[in-house]
């Protein structure tokens, strides 16, 4: 485990709108001004590394307002030992372009939860209704094929739906 300086409030241990009051501790990191997170770990796709949904005053949802989020490994690729270990802390986690997600899995560090590319961009369209399809590929850094791909795949199960206007809203 390491600390990062926590993004939601750039380090400085405030709440960064002051609320309720300009000397208020911020609400991710208690007031530390740095978060501690499992290595290894990359920015956080949902929020682009702000901890802030959309620079709004809301912790992000997929980091909790850390700004990154735990990378872990498929369970093919992965090795045990000591060895292994200090080998999977140094050696900087693979990114798919997949839309499904299959070979790239988040894990939230505080619930240990596996998270798909797939969820974190149905939960973005849950939050923020009437998503572009440019704002998903800017987003979560797809290519406009993966991202078509992925739109579509989670219209089909039902789980987001395209209106007439092209925008796309939770079910």
């Amino acid at each position: 485990m390491v600390d990062v300086k926590c993004a939601y409030c750039g380090g400085r241990g405030k709440d960064p709108f002051g609320c309720p009051g300009p000397e208020s501790n911020c609400s991710t990191c208690g007031g530390k001004g740095y978060n501690r997170v499992v290595t290894p770990y990359e920015p956080c796709p949902a929020c682009g590394g702000t901890g802030r949904l959309l620079g709004r005053r809301l912790n992000c949802t997929t980091c909790k307002g850390k700004g990154v989020v735990t990378v872990r490994r498929p369970q093919a690729e992965r090795t045990y030992g000591a060895r292994a270990t200090a080998e999977s802390e140094q050696t900087p986690p693979r990114k798919s372009d997949r839309a499904s997600g299959a070979s790239h899995v988040l894990v939230a560090s505080s619930v240990h939860e596996t998270i798909s590319l797939a969820d974190q961009v149905a939960t973005y369209i849950t939050s923020f209704p009437g998503v572009k399809i440019e704002d998903v590929q800017a987003l979560f850094g797809l290519s406009e094929k993966d991202t078509q791909e992925m739109l579509q795949a989670l219209v089909k199960t039902h789980r987001i739906r395209q209106k007439e206007d092209g925008l796309y809203h939770p079910v």
